[in-house]
């Protein structure tokens, strides 16, 4: 399972990131959220379940290469 970010028209759908192995869960970076690996129809999602323990709950996803590589898109 991807994340696909989308722009009516404008781009075609991409997949950003991908759950399934050899993806690490300890790779991201949880604030005031819980995150699990769940299978679905597609392969393996992620699962998120927050808390209110800030003001501002979140999680950031690092880069899948060590350079930050942009999109082919150059967004």
């Amino acid at each position: 399972m991807g994340l696909a970010v989308l722009a009516a028209g404008t781009f075609p759908p991409q997949a950003l990131f991908t759950f399934d192995p050899p993806f690490n869960l300890s790779s991201v970076e949880f604030r005031s959220v819980k995150g699990s690996l769940v299978p679905t129809g597609a392969g393996q999602g992620l699962r998120l379940q927050t808390s209110h323990d800030q003001d501002w709950p979140g999680i950031t996803l690092k880069a899948p290469n060590a350079e930050g590589e942009r999109l082919a898109d150059g967004i």
